[in-house]
């Protein structure tokens, strides 16, 4: 049996904390840039599976650059 550690716990419990006395504005940007960037990420795998079923090659410098 598989048992959680006390720095398993703590680090999944650091997420939820807030920085006090941080302005709204501020704790909305953070949200939409993770989302943004997760969004990008998941729009450049799926371009570069479609390009790997039509027989591309993906070079690992070329991603790179991108």
């Amino acid at each position: 049996m598989v048992t959680r550690t006390s720095a398993t716990s703590s680090s999944s419990s650091t997420s939820s904390k807030q920085v006090p006395g941080l302005p709204v504005p501020i704790k909305n940007m953070i949200p939409r840039s993770v989302k943004s960037e997760t969004d990008w990420w998941t729009n450049v795998a799926h371009c570069n599976r479609e390009r790997i079923c039509r027989g591309a090659t993906l070079y690992k410098t070329l991603l790179e650059e991108l």
